[in-house]
Parts: structure tokens; C-alpha cells; sequence
């Protein structure tokens, strides 16, 4: 993995690729870990990769690393920065993100509607399709509002992100240039 020397100290950090594409767990899929663009820090895979993670933060259910991970498999977007975009979804963040995405969905439908806050979710289910059902029933009690906004939202939010991580990208490649070029005029000066 190839990292800016600002960014060396995250490498001890950051798992091994062999840690995990040897995995027990992730033997299902194969040779599909083995892809570059899974593990490199390129435009398009940080791109990419940034955009899934923002996307599977929206999903209501305690897996979103291992739904942006498969997304990110599925778009050969950067595994590692797509696990850590979900994070923009955390206890912090949560109960804001979501009278955002009711306000949003408010304006969208039109409803006058009050947010009331946000019911508990309870993971002490025994069963995936618990889980699934448990987290509909959910969904259904946050009302019309927030089951529009939220996909808005959540598109919004990743492609504003993609669009952010080439805009970066390409300001970062603008700048470089000119700074080695000043410390080269600086070099021969002394």
C-alpha cells in the first residue's frame, strides 16, 4: 500500500491485506479480495470506496461496514475507506443525522408532521430475519418522512462525497507540482 508520508503512521493501523483476504470467514469470496483496487489508494478506488461507505452508513442495520465492504467489492472501490465512511453514522451523530433525513423527507412528502424523536432499536434478536423484521417495524414507526428522506439522504450525502474525494484529489495533484517546484527554486537559490 502506497501512502503519502503524511499519512505512514495509519499503516500500523490499517489490517494486513493477507490478514484479511485469509480470513476463514471471507473464503467465500475468493479471488475477488485479490483485486488491486480493493487495497490501493488511488482516485478512483478511494472514490469509489468513500461513496459506498457514505451510502451503507444510511442502512439501519448493525452490519453497514460489512455492506459497505460488499459494495465496495462490487464497484472495485477501496475496502478500507468504505468500512470507515460508515463511521459518519455514530452515537454522536445519530439522533441529528436522523431529524435531518425526517426534516428532508418533510419537505419532500409535504408532511406538517412533528419529529417525535427516534424509537429504540433493539438488536437482542436471536435470528437474521428477526433482525430484518424488527428493523421494518422500526423504519415504519419513524413514518412517511423519514422512509423518503432517507434514501434521498443517503444519496445525496455519497455522491456529494465522491464528487468531494476527485475535487480533493485533483486540488492535491494542482497543488504538489508547485510546491516541489518552489523547494527545487529554493534548492538552487541557496
Amino acid at each position: 500500500m502506497h501512502l503519502p508520508k503524511s499519512l505512514k503512521w495509519i499503516k500500523k493501523y490499517i489490517p494486513k491485506k493477507e490478514e484479511i483476504t485469509g480470513h476463514k470467514h471471507l473464503s467465500w469470496l475468493g479471488e475477488t479480495l485479490h483485486d488491486p483496487n480493493l487495497w490501493h489508494f488511488n482516485r478512483k478506488s478511494v472514490s469509489l470506496g468513500f461513496a459506498m461507505g457514505l451510502i451503507a452508513a444510511f442502512v439501519p442495520l448493525p452490519m453497514q461496514m460489512a455492506i459497505a465492504g460488499l459494495m465496495a467489492i462490487m464497484v472495485r472501490g477501496n475496502l478500507l475507506i468504505a468500512a470507515s465512511a460508515t463511521w459518519i453514522t455514530n452515537p454522536v451523530t445519530f439522533l441529528p443525522l436522523n431529524y435531518f433525513i425526517f426534516r428532508v423527507g418533510c419537505l419532500i412528502t409535504g408532511d406538517t408532521s412533528d419529529f417525535t424523536g427516534v424509537p429504540d432499536f433493539n438488536f437482542n434478536h436471536e435470528s437474521i430475519s428477526q433482525i430484518f423484521a424488527h428493523t421494518l417495524q422500526w423504519l415504519e414507526s419513524m413514518g412517511k418522512p423519514f422512509l423518503v428522506g432517507l434514501p434521498v439522504v443517503a444519496l445525496c450525502v455519497s455522491l456529494s462525497g465522491y464528487i468531494l474525494i476527485n475535487i480533493l484529489w485533483s486540488v492535491m495533484l494542482y497543488i504538489k507540482p508547485k510546491n516541489i517546484n518552489k523547494r527545487k527554486k529554493k534548492r538552487k537559490i541557496l
